[in-house]
């Protein structure tokens, strides 16, 4: 009952922090009992089609309003972008009420189809449970995990395909449990658009190559067969550089982090990317192996002026644990 009782509490407080930091930000322009030089509010004729869509269930509510709180204190009070939810199974409406409260921004709920979050017939599913086990073994982190799978596989295959996102041009990725350290002071999504760039990012780390065996063999299979949707070795823009020491021969293991990332909806629905990801699929690394949505479609099928590092500071639960095992 403690326990109860401490969850509830902490929700009441977070619910009565955010309201009254959301509301002093909006009309007060003051926050942490500072005054700050904000611009005002924008006129949401101005406003890019875009949205926060974030992959979610109902038990990561507390993490989730965590990152709400930090996104709209930081940034969102000034623009209202709308927020995106979507889940597996039904949210509870005591998620909906909660997450409601914490934006004065439109939100929706989306249920993801079932036929997004299964396996697809190919899938030798006795080879993959082998291969999982394996993997836990070896205690490589999200190793023996099914559903991380099948989220890696709908983050990098369809969730930009949901109903939800079709008057869209730009996505923002939020995560349960993100921490944004500084106020944001200009517009991701402007930005994206004024300049015409493909894929925002603000970290890039190394891949377990334990989780990617067969990833870069299978994408040059891909390159060249479909070398008209690959930036030319020759070309200024070209990124392979980050992603191979050698010329494209091997892989360095070097993506971008998506659990951050402000990108195109356009471009993930366009034929071009959706063959590399039906590519990727039909090989069956996101079961076999690990697969994320962390990959390397961007180094190899736009140009580097269209690829945009924001440099915004933020801490991710995640990416604390990903670091803690490569340095022990």
């Amino acid at each position: 009952m403690s326990a109860f009782r401490e969850t509830a509490s902490r929700r009441q407080e977070d619910k009565r922090r955010s309201s009254q930091s959301a509301d002093t930000m909006r009309d007060g322009h003051k926050k942490d009992g500072n005054i700050h030089n904000v611009p005002h509010t924008v006129d949401q004729q101005e406003r890019v089609k875009a949205a926060f869509v974030v992959l979610v269930r109902n038990r990561e509510l507390d993490d989730l309003r965590s990152s709400m709180s930090h996104m709209e204190t930081t940034f969102n009070w000034k623009y209202n972008y709308p927020w995106i939810f979507l889940n597996e199974e039904p949210f509870t409406q005591e998620f909906i009420n909660l997450t409601r409260s914490m934006t004065k921004a439109e939100v929706s709920y989306g249920l993801v189809p079932k036929e997004h979050w299964s396996y697809p017939e190919w899938i030798n599913q006795t080879h993959a449970k082998q291969q999982r086990k394996e993997m836990a073994r070896k205690g490589i982190i999200y190793g023996g995990s099914e559903s991380y799978r099948h989220m890696c596989r709908y983050q990098s295959g369809f969730f930009y395909m949901h109903p939800l996102l079709d008057d869209l041009e730009y996505y923002w990725r939020v995560e349960p449990d993100v921490k944004f350290m500084c106020d944001i002071d200009y517009d991701p999504f402007a930005y994206m658009k004024t300049h015409k760039k493909k894929y925002g990012f603000t970290i890039s780390l190394r891949e377990f190559k334990e989780t990617v065996e067969s990833l870069w063999s299978v994408t040059r299979v891909w390159m060249d067969a479909n070398k008209e949707l690959v930036v030319p070795s020759d070309h200024p823009g070209n990124l392979m550089k980050f992603i191979s020491e050698d010329g494209g021969s091997t892989y360095n293991m070097c993506h971008f982090w998506s659990n951050f990332e402000i990108a195109s909806v356009r471009f993930l629905r366009s034929d071009a990317y959706q063959s590399y990801f039906r590519h990727l699929d039909e090989a069956g690394g996101f079961f076999y192996e690990r697969f994320t949505s962390s990959m390397i479609w961007d180094t190899v099928m736009v140009p580097s002026n269209t690829v945009q590092r924001h440099r915004i500071g933020l801490r991710m639960a995640s990416v604390i644990a990903i670091l803690e095992q490569i340095l022990t």
